[in-house]
């Protein structure tokens, strides 16, 4: 049955590892983000007995989909000459799952899978792909990847083998994707993905209604994700939407609000350092700017991971 049979919307019924969940009340997931969507740490292992989830693929455009739950936000470009690109393949356990949504949308070959970054629950399911796909990311994302116990041994060939170090383009007119690099973001293998022929950017996990977790363990950088915002606002041109790592779409004007709201917070986490605050002491004060309508500041817990690399950085 096809989105269009289901007026857009398929629910696709899979598995998300109680693990998880546990991290996600935790504080764990980006501030907005559904507990069922949160980021599981890399290479960590998926155990406990699973809890039931769901897959829903939302159509965005006539070949552009999002297909949420079960780890990070899944996008599916149905290219008219180039196959299927999917882009991050959620958390371990998903795989088939992710497979029959895709399915569901389109009886095209899969192609291309592109990892926004290397966190586990935006990289778990390549495996489940033909070792046909070509797999696509950041140089560094690949060697983030490297490292990472799910992909040892039989699962290696997997890893992205096609890589990028500033921008790179794929395929030309309706098709084309251009894949940017501005720097750390919440890893040191971020892409910012822009599909020009509907004006969308793929902002994965470094885009939300909310603060974004920086993995310092992964080369994520506070000051260089200013750099990387200030950059990406610049540089980035004719995008209207814009697809979040957790969460929903959002618009350009969303991200420029963002973008402003995570700079301010900085500002004032480094403030909080030279006043002589701890990092706990700063995580239980900090409220968001009333001029940030629908921000809910996160859990103390989330607030002192990323507060502990602003204050580390200084």
């Amino acid at each position: 049955m096809t989105p269009r049979a289901l007026a857009g919307l398929v629910l696709v019924s899979t598995l998300l590892p109680s693990a998880l969940l546990a991290q996600a009340a935790a504080g764990a997931p980006p501030q907005g983000a559904p507990p069922s969507q949160g980021a599981a740490p890399e290479g960590a292992r998926q155990g406990g007995p699973p809890a039931p989830a769901m897959l829903q693929v939302q159509k965005l455009k006539d070949n552009l989909f999002v297909i949420s739950g079960g780890g990070g936000n899944t996008a599916v470009f149905v290219t008219r000459n180039n196959g299927v690109v999917v882009i991050d393949t959620k958390i371990a356990g998903n795989g088939p799952a992710l497979l029959e949504a895709i399915r569901s949308i389109t009886p095209e070959p899969m192609v291309t899978v592109i990892n926004s970054h290397s966190h586990a629950d935006h990289t778990g399911n390549n495996p489940s792909f033909p070792l046909s796909v070509r797999f696509i990311s950041h140089v560094n994302t690949r060697a983030n990847m490297q490292k990472m116990e799910q992909f040892q041994g039989a699962n290696a060939p997997f890893i992205p083998t096609q890589v990028f170090q500033d921008r790179l383009t794929l395929f030309t007119g309706p098709d084309r994707i251009e894949l940017y690099y501005f720097g750390p973001g919440g890893t040191n293998g971020d892409a910012w993905i822009v599909i020009p022929a509907h004006r969308v950017m793929i902002g994965a996990d470094n885009v939300n209604r909310g603060l974004t977790l920086i993995d310092a363990a992964n080369g994520g950088s506070a000051r260089g994700f200013e750099q990387t915002l200030t950059r990406v606002a610049s540089e980035i041109r004719d995008v209207d939407t814009v697809i979040t790592g957790h969460g929903g779409v959002l618009t350009w004007s969303d991200f420029l609000q963002f973008s402003a709201l995570t700079k301010e917070f900085y500002a004032w986490a480094r403030a909080q350092k030279a006043a002589g605050k701890t990092v706990e002491q700063a995580a239980m004060e900090y409220r968001v700017p009333e001029r940030y309508a629908g921000y809910a500041a996160p859990n103390p817990m989330f607030m002192q991971r990323i507060l502990q690399v602003v204050y580390s950085e200084n």
